[in-house]
């Protein structure tokens, strides 16, 4: 049996060996209410189970927070604050007597294991050192380990940036608060030593690996992740952000799989935002720090984690304060990008203001110039929010006057602002010009665009709404019928547009008498 090394039961178990797992939620519980000296299932198990979900079921803690409760330091419901507020008192100071293990602390075990590790003063243990110092700056589970590798192939195109004053930028500075074997791989990867240095944090107990190859995925106990945290100093802290942010920043600037990369890092992300505000981390911000937080802010926007995005973007704005215009136009992308999120978190008044600034800006712009319609096409959407519909009608009109006089008509330009002034018509009462102008879009997106393209299926289902709307139901059936058909043979069951679409189905159907068909789906949709 073993708690600690499972290669001890892989090399002497013989016939038979048993590797010791953490004990479940409930089990955990009841060994925390004993510890207390409280009835199994008293009134304060609730806040008990709190307390053994945030201690992820480490045994010795538990029994340490039960005696911390029944010496009569606090109550069940005092002990997470006190934990969070005095993590050292409680969990390595705190001298308690019941069932004391021989690692006396709970922080003993993993200690013995980094005394090891930097005792052995090999590359091996130096590069095990340096992952570690990144992933205490992240959560505790699913690092995946690709975010070195992607890092590292970051460092090769940093020649591709040429204003590196920019908040959309990195530079050297980076490079350089990288690990040091990720400095080191100047021509090839290697993914040995990444492994190597992986494998012997997992020999020493101090982290598991899961998955294979370049979708290895690398977690701590959530209490040796906090040891690994608290354990540093205040600079220390620093230097482990500072290096985790660049390997981070490297990772989202320069890949290109789009979202679904991004949403391996969701849980990372908002871990590493919160540990900079909680523990004020380079207070006096300078730029390279400030790109950091930018590029962390790009990626919780393109995720939609929106609240946390615009905390990012609204203390960048605190630090770097507004200097002349020049300065000012060389950051439009941040500005644009704030005045979005301030639209997503359901401040349309505060977008226009910004939006407003950002074309004035833009003034000395050709009329035709695209960042200028954008920012147009921007304002428009931030008026329609606010109940501005005809002020987003005017604007939109212009725009998709401007994109038809300067763009090819399949142009996914000109098409998506001639779907964004159907969707203002139709909010104005224009219903028939919504119509029209959205059968126009589809015509064309279905000559230019492949069946199951979502631009194609957007533009379809928002046609199926204008012509319920004007009364037109049939057509919105039949319209409907065939986006739902296409996104069932390539969309997840539970994915949002699908669901959408087969909501809106069911509800045409519902407005075309066919009351059955329309509870059917509905139906099907509840069990989903």
């Amino acid at each position: 049996m073993t708690s600690r090394n499972p290669e001890c039961g892989q090399k002497y178990g013989d016939d038979h060996w048993e590797q010791l797992d953490v004990l479940e939620s409930s089990p955990s519980t009841d060994l925390l209410m004993r510890a207390a000296n409280y009835e199994a299932y008293s009134a304060e198990r609730k806040h008990a189970e709190k307390i053994v979900e945030t201690l992820g079921c480490h045994t010795l803690a538990i029994v340490l927070a039960g005696s911390y409760i029944a010496d009569e330091l606090c109550e069940f419901d005092e002990y997470l604050n006190i934990y969070d507020k005095n993590w050292e008192k409680v969990m390595k100071n705190y001298e308690f007597t019941q069932d004391k293990s021989r690692y006396s602390t709970v922080f003993a075990t993993f200690e013995a294991s980094m005394a090891v590790l930097e005792a052995e003063r090999s590359e091996i243990s130096s590069d095990a050192l340096e992952i570690l110092d990144v992933l205490s700056a992240l959560s505790a589970s699913n690092v995946p380990v690709a975010l070195f590798k992607e890092a590292w192939e970051g460092i090769a195109r940093l020649s591709e940036i040429t204003d590196l004053d920019k908040l959309e930028s990195l530079s050297d500075w980076h490079v350089r608060r990288l690990p040091l074997f990720l400095q080191a791989a100047v021509t090839d990867w290697d993914w040995c030593r990444v492994t190597s240095a992986c494998n012997r944090l997992k020999a020493l107990s101090i982290l598991e690996i899961s998955g294979r190859g370049p979708a290895r995925k690398l977690t701590m106990h959530t209490l040796a992740h906090d040891w690994l945290w608290q354990r540093q100093t205040r600079q220390e802290m620093e230097n482990s952000w500072t290096s985790t942010g660049s390997a981070l920043s490297m990772s989202l600037l320069f890949n290109k799989e789009g979202y679904a990369h991004v949403n391996e890092y969701r849980s990372h992300l908002g871990y590493y935002i919160a540990a900079w505000r909680k523990y004020e981390l380079c207070p006096e911000s300078e730029l390279p720090v400030l790109q950091i937080v930018y590029r962390c802010a790009v990626a919780l926007d393109g995720i939609r984690d929106d609240r946390l995005a615009l905390q990012c973007l609204d203390a960048i704005a605190s630090v770097h304060r507004k200097c002349n215009e020049e300065k000012e136009m060389r950051h439009l992308g941040f500005y644009k990008l704030r005045a979005r999120s301030r639209l997503r978190n359901g401040n349309s008044k505060g977008s226009i203001e910004m939006l407003d600034q950002i074309l004035s800006l833009q003034e000395t712009l050709a009329e035709d110039h695209p960042d200028r319609l954008a920012s147009q096409h921007a304002l428009a959407g931030a008026y329609q929010a606010n109940g501005q519909v005809k002020q987003a009608v005017a604007l939109l009109e212009h725009v998709v006057k401007v994109h038809e006089g300067s763009l090819a008509e399949d142009h996914p330009d000109r098409l998506t602002s001639q779907h964004a002034l159907a969707g203002a018509y139709q909010a104005n009462g224009q219903v028939k010009q919504a119509v029209a102008l959205l059968e126009h879009v589809v015509k064309v997106e279905e000559g230019s665009l492949a069946k199951d393209h979502p631009d194609r299926l957007a533009s379809q289902h928002a046609l199926a709404g204008a012509y319920r709307a004007n009364g037109q139901v049939k057509q919105a059936v039949a319209l409907l019928e065939h986006v739902v058909k296409v996104k069932e043979s390539f969309m997840a069951e539970g994915h949002p547009s699908r669901l959408a679409s087969q909501h809106a189905l069911a509800g045409a159907y519902g407005a075309d008498g066919q009351v059955e068909r329309s509870e059917v789906l509905l139906r099907l949709l509840e069990l989903d």
